[in-house]
């Protein structure tokens, strides 16, 4: 946790001071306090992740994986193409598990009924996608899982992000 939490500083701090000599005119308090949650969250998320991997056996083996594959349904084709959030395996006796994690930073929840009506097929479409990348390794879904990651930046009627203190 502490070498995490310390390479976040380092990357947030980096991205601070490149913000101010871009952005002269720019508040240092405002973006101190903007910094500051973002790394806040971004440490949040890197516990969520650890303990995520850390439980069930299982290890991240990619991370933003892009994936292009053809869908074949009653004679019809439609090429589909996306990025996993992150992509997780384990071994079994009868081969490879697989769990896809989509992070979510909004405001959609999960629903069951809308993958049953066929209304949100984003993680039906991700599952497909990681079975087809290890086809040859008698790969099955374990686990299809929605991580919710606060966002603490908000847009403003002006539009730039403005950090929202913490309740």
């Amino acid at each position: 946790k502490e070498q995490s939490d310390n390479i976040i500083g380092e990357i947030v701090a980096e991205i601070e001071k490149k913000s101010i000599e871009a952005n002269p005119e720019f508040c240092e308090e405002r973006l101190a306090l903007m910094c500051k949650k973002v790394s806040n969250t971004l440490k949040r998320s890197a516990v969520v992740v650890r303990e995520s991997l850390v439980s069930g056996g299982f290890s991240a083996v990619s991370f933003e994986q892009k994936f292009e594959f053809t869908l074949e349904r009653n004679g019809q084709t439609v090429d589909v193409y996306g990025v996993i959030d992150r992509l997780d395996t384990a071994d079994d006796e009868n081969g490879k598990l697989l769990r896809v994690i989509d992070y979510k930073t909004g405001k959609q929840e999960f629903s069951v009924a809308g993958i049953y009506n066929k209304t949100d097929l984003q993680l039906v479409i991700y599952a497909l996608a990681a079975e087809n990348m290890y086809k040859n390794d008698n790969a099955r879904i374990a686990a299809l899982m929605y991580d919710k990651v606060k966002d603490e930046l908000i847009k403003t009627e002006f539009g730039s992000p403005v950090a929202m203190m913490a309740a």
